[in-house]
Protein backbone atom coordinates (compact mmCIF):
# COMPACT_ATOMS: atom_id res chain seq x y z
CA UNK A 1 0.00 0.00 0.00
CA UNK A 2 1.39 3.36 -0.69
CA UNK A 3 1.81 5.96 1.95
CA UNK A 4 0.71 9.57 0.99
CA UNK A 5 3.60 11.10 2.32
CA UNK A 6 6.01 8.28 0.29
CA UNK A 7 8.06 10.78 -2.13
CA UNK A 8 10.36 7.52 -3.29
CA UNK A 9 7.37 5.26 -3.94
CA UNK A 10 6.78 3.95 -7.51
CA UNK A 11 3.49 5.49 -8.76
CA UNK A 12 5.19 9.09 -7.87
CA UNK A 13 8.28 8.12 -9.92
CA UNK A 14 6.03 7.41 -12.53
CA UNK A 15 3.70 10.70 -11.96
CA UNK A 16 6.94 12.55 -12.12
CA UNK A 17 9.18 11.02 -15.54
CA UNK A 18 5.93 11.67 -16.72
CA UNK A 19 6.18 15.24 -16.17
CA UNK A 20 10.00 15.36 -17.26
CA UNK A 21 8.68 13.83 -20.67
CA UNK A 22 6.47 16.01 -20.83
CA UNK A 23 8.95 18.90 -20.37
CA UNK A 24 12.05 17.81 -22.25
CA UNK A 25 10.60 15.26 -24.50
CA UNK A 26 13.27 13.35 -27.02
CA UNK A 27 11.55 14.97 -29.94
CA UNK A 28 12.97 18.29 -28.81
CA UNK A 29 16.68 17.59 -29.83
CA UNK A 30 18.00 17.54 -33.22
CA UNK A 31 19.79 14.14 -32.25
CA UNK A 32 21.11 12.49 -29.18
CA UNK A 33 25.11 11.70 -29.73
CA UNK A 34 25.06 9.05 -26.84
CA UNK A 35 23.42 8.09 -23.63
CA UNK A 36 24.99 6.47 -20.70
CA UNK A 37 28.57 6.13 -22.68
CA UNK A 38 32.09 4.99 -20.67
CA UNK A 39 34.80 7.15 -21.45
CA UNK A 40 38.47 7.10 -20.55
CA UNK A 41 40.64 10.52 -22.25
CA UNK A 42 44.32 11.39 -22.10
CA UNK A 43 43.35 14.69 -20.29
CA UNK A 44 47.30 15.18 -20.39
CA UNK A 45 50.60 16.21 -17.82
CA UNK A 46 50.25 17.72 -14.58
CA UNK A 47 53.11 20.55 -14.15
CA UNK A 48 55.48 17.60 -12.50
CA UNK A 49 55.07 15.54 -15.32
CA UNK A 50 52.28 13.01 -14.03
CA UNK A 51 49.96 11.41 -17.39
CA UNK A 52 46.50 11.60 -16.10
CA UNK A 53 44.05 9.92 -17.84
CA UNK A 54 39.91 10.95 -17.34
CA UNK A 55 37.28 8.68 -16.87
CA UNK A 56 33.47 8.61 -16.90
CA UNK A 57 30.50 7.79 -17.85
CA UNK A 58 28.68 10.52 -19.59
CA UNK A 59 24.79 10.87 -19.23
CA UNK A 60 23.74 11.88 -22.13
CA UNK A 61 25.34 13.76 -24.58
CA UNK A 62 23.10 15.93 -27.91
CA UNK A 63 22.54 17.94 -30.43
CA UNK A 64 19.89 21.24 -29.77
CA UNK A 65 19.44 24.42 -31.83
CA UNK A 66 22.61 23.59 -33.92
CA UNK A 67 25.14 23.17 -30.66
CA UNK A 68 26.68 20.05 -28.55
CA UNK A 69 25.34 19.98 -25.06
CA UNK A 70 25.85 17.99 -22.29
CA UNK A 71 22.93 16.95 -20.10
CA UNK A 72 22.51 16.40 -16.39
CA UNK A 73 19.61 15.06 -14.68
CA UNK A 74 19.64 16.57 -10.84
CA UNK A 75 16.63 15.84 -8.01
CA UNK A 76 16.05 18.08 -5.19
CA UNK A 77 13.43 18.22 -2.58
CA UNK A 78 13.48 21.96 -2.76
CA UNK A 79 12.36 24.49 -4.99
CA UNK A 80 14.16 24.72 -8.44
CA UNK A 81 14.92 28.08 -8.09
CA UNK A 82 18.08 30.77 -9.56
CA UNK A 83 20.02 29.31 -6.59
CA UNK A 84 19.35 26.12 -7.49
CA UNK A 85 20.35 26.47 -10.87
CA UNK A 86 23.30 28.85 -9.86
CA UNK A 87 25.58 26.29 -7.87
CA UNK A 88 25.60 23.97 -10.72
CA UNK A 89 27.64 27.14 -13.20
CA UNK A 90 31.38 26.82 -11.95
CA UNK A 91 30.92 22.68 -11.54
CA UNK A 92 33.79 20.97 -11.94
CA UNK A 93 31.54 17.65 -13.02
CA UNK A 94 29.68 20.28 -15.44
CA UNK A 95 32.90 21.10 -16.81
CA UNK A 96 34.63 17.86 -16.69
CA UNK A 97 31.86 16.25 -18.81
CA UNK A 98 31.50 19.00 -21.15
CA UNK A 99 35.26 18.50 -22.08
CA UNK A 100 35.19 14.72 -22.00
CA UNK A 101 32.22 15.10 -24.76
CA UNK A 102 33.81 17.55 -26.93
CA UNK A 103 36.66 15.56 -26.72
CA UNK A 104 35.13 12.11 -28.17
CA UNK A 105 32.51 14.34 -30.41
CA UNK A 106 36.13 16.13 -31.71
CA UNK A 107 33.85 19.38 -31.79
CA UNK A 108 33.50 22.09 -28.93
CA UNK A 109 29.93 21.86 -26.83
CA UNK A 110 27.34 25.07 -26.04
CA UNK A 111 27.44 23.80 -22.64
CA UNK A 112 25.61 21.99 -20.52
CA UNK A 113 21.94 21.30 -19.80
CA UNK A 114 20.93 21.34 -16.17
CA UNK A 115 17.47 19.24 -15.83
CA UNK A 116 15.80 19.67 -12.25
CA UNK A 117 12.99 17.64 -10.52
CA UNK A 118 11.55 18.59 -7.27
CA UNK A 119 11.23 15.43 -5.82
CA UNK A 120 7.86 15.88 -3.86
CA UNK A 121 5.50 13.65 -1.73
CA UNK A 122 2.97 12.32 -3.75
CA UNK A 123 -0.14 14.67 -2.43
CA UNK A 124 1.95 17.38 -2.64
CA UNK A 125 2.56 16.64 -5.45
CA UNK A 126 -0.82 15.86 -6.72
CA UNK A 127 -1.68 19.56 -5.79
CA UNK A 128 0.58 20.70 -8.49
CA UNK A 129 1.01 19.36 -12.54
CA UNK A 130 4.20 17.01 -12.61
CA UNK A 131 5.59 19.40 -15.58
CA UNK A 132 5.31 22.10 -12.77
CA UNK A 133 8.11 20.47 -10.64
CA UNK A 134 10.32 19.77 -13.81
CA UNK A 135 12.54 23.24 -14.69
CA UNK A 136 15.54 23.29 -17.11
CA UNK A 137 18.54 25.88 -17.50
CA UNK A 138 21.47 25.99 -19.91
CA UNK A 139 24.27 26.40 -18.69
CA UNK A 140 27.05 28.42 -21.40
CA UNK A 141 30.97 27.79 -21.33
CA UNK A 142 33.62 29.33 -23.40
CA UNK A 143 37.03 27.23 -24.16
CA UNK A 144 38.95 29.29 -21.64
CA UNK A 145 36.45 28.04 -18.75
CA UNK A 146 36.77 24.81 -20.18
CA UNK A 147 40.74 24.69 -20.33
CA UNK A 148 40.96 26.43 -16.82
CA UNK A 149 38.97 23.37 -15.40
CA UNK A 150 41.97 21.09 -16.70
CA UNK A 151 44.10 23.12 -16.11
CA UNK A 152 43.02 23.60 -12.17
CA UNK A 153 42.44 19.25 -12.11
CA UNK A 154 46.06 18.70 -13.04
CA UNK A 155 47.57 21.23 -10.49
CA UNK A 156 45.58 19.86 -7.61
CA UNK A 157 46.70 16.24 -9.13
CA UNK A 158 50.70 17.33 -8.23
CA UNK A 159 48.56 18.30 -4.39
CA UNK A 160 47.28 14.97 -4.18
CA UNK A 161 50.63 13.46 -4.75
CA UNK A 162 52.69 15.29 -2.26
CA UNK A 163 49.98 15.30 0.38
CA UNK A 164 50.52 11.73 -0.03
CA UNK A 165 54.58 11.57 0.16
CA UNK A 166 54.27 14.03 3.24
CA UNK A 167 50.86 11.84 4.88
CA UNK A 168 48.79 14.82 5.69
CA UNK A 169 45.97 15.80 3.45
CA UNK A 170 45.05 19.47 3.93
CA UNK A 171 41.55 19.76 5.65
CA UNK A 172 38.93 21.93 3.37
CA UNK A 173 36.97 23.09 6.22
CA UNK A 174 34.07 25.07 4.87
CA UNK A 175 30.30 24.98 4.14
CA UNK A 176 31.14 22.22 2.30
CA UNK A 177 31.48 19.87 5.51
CA UNK A 178 27.57 20.25 5.33
CA UNK A 179 26.58 20.01 1.84
CA UNK A 180 24.74 17.22 0.41
CA UNK A 181 23.84 15.93 3.83
CA UNK A 182 27.25 16.23 5.00
CA UNK A 183 30.55 15.38 3.74
CA UNK A 184 31.68 11.51 4.64
CA UNK A 185 34.33 12.10 5.91
CA UNK A 186 33.14 14.28 8.61
CA UNK A 187 33.58 11.42 11.19
CA UNK A 188 37.22 11.81 10.98
CA UNK A 189 37.20 15.99 11.04
CA UNK A 190 35.40 15.67 14.39
CA UNK A 191 37.38 12.54 15.14
CA UNK A 192 39.45 15.43 17.97
CA UNK A 193 42.84 13.36 17.37
CA UNK A 194 44.54 10.98 15.59
CA UNK A 195 44.13 7.74 17.86
CA UNK A 196 39.93 8.37 17.84
CA UNK A 197 40.16 9.01 13.82
CA UNK A 198 42.35 5.69 13.06
CA UNK A 199 39.48 3.93 16.04
CA UNK A 200 36.81 5.35 13.57
CA UNK A 201 38.41 4.92 10.25
CA UNK A 202 38.71 1.30 11.09
CA UNK A 203 34.84 1.19 12.58
CA UNK A 204 33.28 2.71 10.09
CA UNK A 205 34.94 2.72 6.65
CA UNK A 206 36.24 0.21 4.01
CA UNK A 207 38.81 0.64 1.92
CA UNK A 208 37.81 -0.09 -1.85
CA UNK A 209 40.15 0.62 -4.82
CA UNK A 210 37.98 2.12 -8.00
CA UNK A 211 39.61 0.98 -10.91
CA UNK A 212 37.62 2.31 -14.21
CA UNK A 213 40.15 0.64 -16.40
CA UNK A 214 38.91 -2.84 -15.69
CA UNK A 215 35.52 -2.16 -17.79
CA UNK A 216 35.13 -1.58 -21.70
CA UNK A 217 35.19 2.16 -22.26
CA UNK A 218 35.88 4.60 -25.20
CA UNK A 219 39.83 4.77 -24.87
CA UNK A 220 41.19 8.06 -26.79
CA UNK A 221 44.39 10.09 -26.93
CA UNK A 222 42.62 13.24 -28.03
Amino acid sequence: MELGLNRRSVTNFKRLFAGYRKKFPLEMYDEIISVEQPFTLLLGATPEGREIWWSGISDRNVRWQGGLYYIDIKTSTYALDAAFFDKWKLSTQMLGYTWAGQQVANEPFAGVMVQGIQVQAPLKTKVRAADELVQGEVIAYTQDQIEGWKRNVLVKIDDIWRARERNYYVKNLSTRCSSYGNCSMAMLCNAGDEAQAEYRKEQYYIRRVWNPLEREVVVTDG
